[in-house]
């Protein structure tokens, strides 16, 4: 099958917490079912943690998973109180190492070219920058579920 025939490539990039990775895993899932291919790219440090990915690459084989550094140290705490950390390790160490691997999916993919990332709202700004450099769509979201957003919703009317 030549690449100009193969369905979409469909890079997603999560914010590496279990309450990112589960909503984003969910999204792949469909992309997948509509036989769309997905490199799902994960940190090494979350990549290492989820255990099933042999399962789901057997069940969805489509679905392919990468990782990349967060630029921490190995045996750094990855912990919420680091979000801070992790968001200005990931644009100075991922963000030349994303441009590296997409860049890498145009010239010699079997999947061929990435046709769209789809990026956690976190990790957004980086990774705009890269696609948009590399004339790759982008799109954004937020992987948080229906609890959060009705939260979100009645915060005004908490206030008043």
């Amino acid at each position: 099958m030549g690449r100009q025939h193969q369905q979409p490539h469909i890079l997603m990039l999560h914010f590496p917490l279990l309450g990112h990775i589960k909503p984003m895993l969910s999204i792949a899932h469909l992309l997948c079912h509509a036989g769309l291919h997905v490199t799902f790219l994960n940190t090494e440090h979350s990549h290492g943690r989820l255990t099933q990915l042999q399962d789901l690459s057997t069940h969805f084989p489509t679905l392919h998973f990468q990782s990349i550094s967060d630029g921490l140290p190995k045996d750094h705490p990855r912990t919420f109180d680091l979000t801070k950390d992790m968001v200005i390790s990931f644009k100075s160490v991922t963000k030349p190492l994303f441009r590296e691997m997409l860049a890498e999916y145009s010239r010699n993919s079997d999947l061929g070219p990435v046709a769209c990332v789809i990026v956690d709202g976190i990790m957004y700004s980086f990774a705009n920058d890269v696609a948009e450099e590399l004339e790759i769509r982008v799109i954004p979201t937020r992987p948080y579920g229906a609890c959060c957003l009705w939260s979100f919703c009645c915060i005004s009317k908490l206030i008043e």
